[in-house]
Formats: structure tokens, sequence, C-alpha cells
């Protein structure tokens, strides 16, 4: 099976090639490359270009073509803000010369300041107590959405299925070994983690009962149009964190969704917004 954590770490160690560099699309069972794969190795490409110790503290992508997995992706990364303290650049991702997401990533030098955030949800258990998405969805075939995803192990908190109302969803992530000792990496990894589960926020108030995709094949289908991640503060990718995530609002046909990944001391690492075409 594609996706273990090995070749996800290799896939997004892209290669300097031409004064860009060079990454390879995942080999997941979908129908075309996964949004999270492409910011991922965009985040790798922008960082390994500014100065050492600046660590990424925002992403903003737009995605606007669908790709293949034929072919190699060229990560065209332009340097658009260097400061005493701050980076920004662009990562155009091609592939064959089409387009297919624009990146603006941000990274920053470490810096105090004062702290205040919303306290983790206290009524989710720990993740032993969790359900595994994988067996969740074990032997539903085409319609299984973890096929392939072995880098990463997941597992829903179970939640009362509701209809018509907002309601928060949870989930523990881990990257199912070590990732190694570069933070980019981490980052990297969180960045894919944040776009695996939020189209289905956007699906709960249509009837989808979170963590059960594989059960509604004809509810309806969501593409992400954008994507935006805020790194809070540091956090290995090899160790839980619980997402929580909702879909505050649906209008004409598209629906945003937002989460927040904590660590299991209560603390956000990053957050995460995401809207999503319906159809």
């Amino acid at each position: 099976m594609s996706g273990d954590l090995p070749e996800l770490l290799s896939a997004l160690d892209v290669q300097p090639v031409d004064g860009g560099f060079v990454g390879q699309p995942d080999r997941l069972p979908l129908p075309q490359p996964f949004g999270g794969h492409l910011i991922a190795q965009a985040l790798v490409a922008a960082g390994r270009t500014v100065e050492q110790g600046r660590a990424p503290h925002s992403l903003h992508a737009y995605f606007l073509r669908a790709g293949d997995r034929s072919g190699p992706l060229h990560l065209r990364v332009q340097t658009l803000r260097d400061g005493r303290t701050g980076s920004v650049r662009s990562v155009r991702v091609e592939q064959a010369g089409r387009e297919l997401v624009h990146v603006l990533a941000s990274f920053a030098l470490p810096a105090d300041g004062p702290l205040a955030h919303v306290a983790a949800p206290e009524s989710v258990g720990a993740p032993a107590h969790a359900v595994s998405a994988m067996e969740l969805s074990a032997g539903a075939g085409e319609l299984d959405a973890w096929a392939g995803f072995g880098a990463l192990e997941v597992r829903v908190v179970p939640g009362a299925p509701s209809h018509g109302e907002v309601q928060r969803n949870h989930a523990w992530m881990r990257a199912s070994g070590p990732v190694g000792a570069d933070p980019l990496l981490h980052a990297a990894v969180q960045a894919y983690c944040s776009d695996l589960t939020l189209l289905s926020s956007v699906l709960v108030p249509a009837g989808l009962v979170f963590g059960y995709e594989h059960e509604y094949p004809d509810i309806v289908r969501a593409l992400s149009v954008d994507h935006a991640v805020w790194f809070h503060q540091p956090a290995p990718a090899d160790e839980w964190l619980l997402l929580e995530q909702v879909s505050p609002v649906g209008a004409r046909n598209r629906g945003l969704a937002t989460g927040t990944f904590f660590d299991p001391s209560g603390a956000p690492i990053l957050s995460v917004a995401q809207e999503a075409l319906l159809r």
C-alpha cells in the first residue's frame, strides 16, 4: 500500500533544480493529487530558501487546477520579502507547465510576547479512547476514505449524529513513526494533516457523520478552493495532536471550515481554515 511515512517524508524532501525545486506527486487512491501533499511540499521548498532559525508561522494556498500523477511537480519559489525578523515566499506548484497551487508562506524568528488562547475541549477523551479512522472504513472498497494514508495515525472521537446544526468534531492525529530532527519537516507534516478532514466538517450539516464518510457516497461532494494555516508554536508531528473543527457557515454552494490543533496539555499549536465548493 502506498502512503506510508517513509514515502511521505521522501516526497517532502524536494530537491533543488534549475533555481527551484522538484517533487513527486502522491500515490494515494484519490481522483486527483491530495492538496495537503502539495502545500506541505511547497512549505518545505519555501523554508529551504530562508535564513536558518526562521520557522513557518503562516501559509495561504489557492488550489487552481487539478493535477495528476503522471509526472513530477515543479516548485517555483520567489522571494517577496526578507526583513530583520521575517521572510515571505511565493511558491507556484506546477505540473507540465500548468499551475496547480499558489502558496504564500511566511517565516519568522522566535520571539517572546503576551500569550492568550482558548482552552482545549475538556470532554474529549485520550487517543486510546478514540476509534481508528482506518478501522472505521476498512473493507469499504472504493469508498475507503483512508486507504493509502498509512503515514498517519488518525483516531476519530465519537460524536452524536446531527443534521442541520453546527457541530464540533474531533480527531487525534500524529505521524505513524519518527519524523526526524528537522522542525521544518514537522511543520510540513502538520500542514499535510491540516487538509485531511476539513471537507468532512463542511458536509456534517448535510447529514454526514464525521468519521463515516464511506457510508455517504451520494450525499454531496466538496472541492477545496483555498486553505490557510497559522503555526502558533512548534510541536512534534510524531506526537498526538487533537483537532477540533467546525463548519460555521455554508452559503452559495460554498462552505467554510475552521479548526485548531491542540497538544495533549491543551496548548493550541496551529489553526486552519478552508473554503470548499459544494457540488
